[in-house]
């Protein structure tokens, strides 16, 4: 389960709380993927799963093609204000599937998914 994030000044990297292992999982996920689309990616409990496995679609900038950017290499570094907001979506979606995924530059930066009238 996520801890809730602290609460600091937007746009500041230092860590909030401690993200679940499956959260830091999809967070490198997205920053392979650079650019894409993860559709449904299912949530339990505001925990991103690996099971179902969700559709990942990469889109390739050809005027950026080059060698892949550098995973920082630290386990434990901190998160940006957009993971951080992703951890913030997962803990209130709390159950359910989030439909697409949008990244950008290896952040997660849109989410669509359904809500219930």
């Amino acid at each position: 389960m996520l801890s809730p994030p602290d609460d600091r000044p937007p746009g500041t990297d230092a860590p909030a709380g401690s993200p679940s292992p499956n959260l830091r999982r999809w967070l490198d996920r997205f920053w392979r993927l650079g650019y894409g689309t993860v559709r449904g990616l299912h949530v339990r409990a505001g925990d991103p799963l690996f099971d179902p496995a969700p559709q990942i679609v990469r889109t390739v900038r050809l005027s950026e093609a080059g060698p892949l950017r550098n995973m920082p290499t630290k386990a434990d570094y901190p998160l940006k204000r957009e993971q951080l907001a992703f951890q913030r979506e997962l803990a209130a979606i709390g159950t359910g599937v989030i439909d697409v995924i949008k990244v950008h530059d290896g952040l997660p930066v849109g989410l669509e998914f359904r809500e219930h009238s």
